[in-house]
This record gives structure tokens, sequence and C-alpha cells, in this order.
């Protein structure tokens, strides 16, 4: 009937929903349709219709290779957008190592932007060290440290983080009222772990994920060498103050 009633329209409107079926793949669609097509110009006789038949075949190919070009380029795009992405992120995150509560935000933030749906940042209360061979435990004890849903973004200050225990679990923050599909994500940096990063996202953006979980995981060892070098230094200007007191003591003697 698509034959002898041939139509551009309805050939478009019926091929152009297959191309766009993310698991149909536009090449094998093109091979077995043009097959059934050339097929079909068997059982034609009129010689009119065999030459509907070939223009079908030809609009066929041109619309998938079409929507596979223009499917390529915008991947194209979102992978600049990505790998930009990294380097912002990388960049702003370092320039806010002092305000813990606005780097997550700003984290967060950039997270929805490139179209993660939700995403839940828990860190453990003192970084783990797991090696291979060792019988692993779950942590006593996470924090939820940001988060955001469908855009709406939350960040705690250090000591007013939500505390979560292996009663409550990590589920009680996440939106109910649906279902979910919550990709895990290590946070660590060399062997130490530091916490866990839920996301929900689409299997093609895995990859790009697991990169950023480990951007913030080197970030995440970078604020703990900080907070150690401050301690360090802290405790050494101490120290100098209290010899420096005890020698004005004995000059004063």
């Amino acid at each position: 009937e698509y034959v002898i009633d041939y139509d551009k329209s309805k050939v478009q409107d019926l091929i152009r929903p297959l191309t766009r079926e993310k698991f149909i793949s536009p090449i094998i669609l093109s091979k077995e349709l043009t097959a059934f097509l050339r097929s079909m110009m068997g059982f034609l006789k009129d010689t009119y219709d065999k030459n509907r038949a070939y223009e079908m075949i030809l609009q066929i190919q041109e619309l998938i290779s079409t929507d596979l070009i223009t499917e390529r380029e915008q991947n194209y795009l979102q992978f600049q957008r990505k790998t930009w992405f990294m380097n912002f992120l990388t960049r702003d995150m370092m320039e806010q190592a002092e305000d813990e509560k606005m780097l997550f935000q700003n984290t967060m933030e950039k997270l929805w932007l490139m179209n993660t749906k939700n995403a839940y940042l828990y860190l453990f209360s003192v970084p783990r060290i797991h090696r291979k061979g060792e019988e692993w435990h779950c942590p006593k004890r996470m924090y939820l440290a940001a988060c955001h849903e469908n855009g709406r973004v939350t960040s705690y200050e250090v000591d007013e983080r939500p505390e979560i225990t292996c009663d409550n679990g990590v589920m009680q923050f996440v939106e109910r009222g649906r279902s979910h599909r919550l990709t895990a994500f290590t946070l660590f940096s060399g062997e130490k772990q530091y916490g866990i990063l839920l996301a929900e996202i689409e299997p093609d953006d895995v990859a790009f994920m697991y990169v950023t979980s480990l951007q913030i995981g080197t970030i995440l060892r970078f604020l703990e060498e900080n907070a150690l070098e401050r301690r360090i230094k802290d405790q050494l200007e101490r120290s100098y103050n209290i010899i420096r007191e005890k020698n004005e003591v004995l000059n004063f003697i």
C-alpha cells in the first residue's frame, strides 16, 4: 500500500520515529528496509510502481543518513560541552576550597546543568582505606554534604550535615513518589575513600560521571591536606607562642 500510494510525508512520518529509537541501529534499519523493499519490487509488475518503490528506498536511505549525521553532530557538541565542563568544574572547586558549603553547592548546580536528574553527595566521617584482600566493613556513619533534586540544590555547612547510619540508610533523603535508577560512584583519591556520589543519569553518561567523581575525589584529598596543613600551622604557632612566653619569663628573671 505504501508503494502504490507513495507519499513522501507518510514515509517520513513512518521512518523518523524509528531513527530516533535509542536501541535501533540506523545502519541495520536502513539495510533491512532496503532489502525488504527490493524484495517487494519483485512482486510489482507495473514499471511505474517499481520506480516509486525505488524512490521510496532512496528517501528512506536519505532520511536515515540525515538523522544519523545530525545525531553524531549533537553527540560531538555534547562531548565538547562535557570536556569544557570538566575544566570549569576543577577550576571552580579549587577556587572555593575554603568554603565547603559553596563548593558543593556549585558542584551540584553544574551537575544539574549537565542533565543529571538527581544527585546526592555523601561523605564519610573520616576517610577510609580499603586494601585489596582486606575484609570490607560498611562505614557506621556518613553525612549528606549536598544534593540536587529536579534543579533544587541544597548544600550544608560541615556541622549541619544530616547524618546517615546503617539503620536509616541513604534513601531517606532521596525524592519519594516515584522510582529511581541511581548509579553509585566511590569518591576516592589514591587509596583513600572519602564518600559516595549517587546520581540519576542516562547510561551514556556513566563514563562522564565517573570522571567527574574522580575530580571530586581529588578535591576532597586537597581539602583534607589543606585541613592538615592548617592544623600543623596552628600547632606550630602555639608552640612558638609558648616558647616566646617562656623566653620572656627567662629574660625577665
